[in-house]
């Protein structure tokens, strides 16, 4: 009685764990795509960052053209 419980618990799981498994499908991928276009609550943090790197972009560019040109008078 003990091993026949045991027995039909052990092939619930294997069936629970079969059904768990394999690979994405194309909604899954089709959806993680999507995830990447929409927009998410931390968009104005991420803009307000790339334009700071933009900024120090070019204040180290001009930076360089500066240093470039004492170097000539010097």
């Amino acid at each position: 009685m003990k091993s026949s419980r045991y027995g039909c618990g052990l092939i619930v799981m294997l069936f629970l764990l079969a059904g768990c498994g394999g690979g994405e499908s194309t909604a899954t991928k089709q959806n993680k795509s999507d995830a990447a276009t929409t927009e998410s609550v931390f968009d104005p943090m991420v803009e307000t960052i790339d334009k700071a790197k933009a900024v120090e972009d070019l204040s180290a560019n001009r930076t360089e053209k500066l240093d470039k040109e004492l170097e000539k008078t010097q």
